[in-house]
């Protein structure tokens, strides 16, 4: 029921060659005809420990001062778990247990997202304000929420490659529809009647409906789209704001995000370990 409520009430921040597909599937949830089988299972973990090698610890009793923690932000990002992918809140609370584990020098957020609901932004932010050891997002897509969420949370902002990795598409978009037209074709009448006190109660939702876009715009899409611009100039303050689009949504490859400002990086796992060590070493002085 949560993601439900999710995906009716949400807005998102959600580039649009991935939304193409991913609205049918939540059509299919809304509607009940979504077959979570053909997702297989849902995946065991969302995290695990590496050496300085980039191997997969598997026993507590390896840890060793030299411990990596590598946590997961892949698929579309929900603020909560569905029946095939953790959500945001899942995510933070491993990106807390490593913070406060001893036996973690750093961080390394894997990352391949095309964005997801704006409220998942916020379990992001409450651990921003308690991070304590370094974070390294090492991504092959990073995009709208993705791209506010590796800016808020990592010291360092790896491309994972210069193939297919992809940044930007910094924008939040609402999508709705009007079933108006295909009740009336069915003989059905709709009625909705507001008490004389609650005239302004769903007034950008219906004057969006009716194809005025400005209440919705101003009071809701503008608004994020602000914080969201704010946020990545706050956390990229190399980013290049005289390249056209880069905070209104255009995408960019790792080669030109890294020119422009968008990353600060191009590298591997093995790499990103290695930028840990340092960050460790200069920002965090943790030893």
């Amino acid at each position: 029921m949560k993601v439900l409520f999710e995906l009716q009430n949400s807005l998102w921040a959600f580039d649009l060659q991935s939304t193409r597909y991913y609205s049918k599937i939540a059509n299919q949830f809304l509607e009940g005809q979504f077959n979570a089988k053909s997702f297989g299972e849902k995946p065991e973990a969302i995290s695990y420990l590496a050496n300085e090698y980039g191997d997969t610890i598997t026993n507590d009793s390896k840890k060793q001062n030299s411990t990596y923690a590598i946590v997961e932000l892949i698929g579309p990002v929900t603020l909560y778990d569905t029946c095939s992918n953790y959500g945001a809140e899942s995510i933070a609370n491993r990106l807390n247990k490593y913070n406060n584990d001893d036996s973690v020098k750093g961080i390394i957020l894997k990352t391949n997202t095309p964005g997801g609901a704006v409220p998942a932004i916020n379990p992001f932010i409450d651990f921003a304000a308690k991070k304590k050891k370094p974070v390294v997002a090492l991504c092959d897509q990073a995009l709208s929420l993705g791209e506010w969420a590796t800016d808020i949370l990592a010291d360092h902002k790896m491309a994972s490659n210069n193939i297919s990795a992809r940044f930007g598409s910094i924008g939040v978009v609402a999508t709705f529809y009007g079933y108006k037209k295909a009740l009336e074709m069915a003989g059905l009448e709709e009625h909705e009647v507001y008490s004389d006190l609650s005239d302004w109660k769903n007034k950008p939702i219906i004057e969006a409906l009716e194809g005025n876009y400005d209440s919705l715009k101003s009071e809701s899409l503008n608004p994020l789209a602000l914080q969201f611009q704010n946020a990545v100039k706050a956390n990229r303050p190399k980013l290049d704001l005289s390249i056209e689009g880069i905070l209104n949504g255009r995408t960019f490859n790792a080669d030109d995000a890294l020119k422009y400002g968008l990353i600060d990086s191009i590298g591997n796992l093995q790499d990103a370990i290695e930028m840990i060590d340092v960050l460790s070493e200069i920002k965090y002085n943790n030893n």
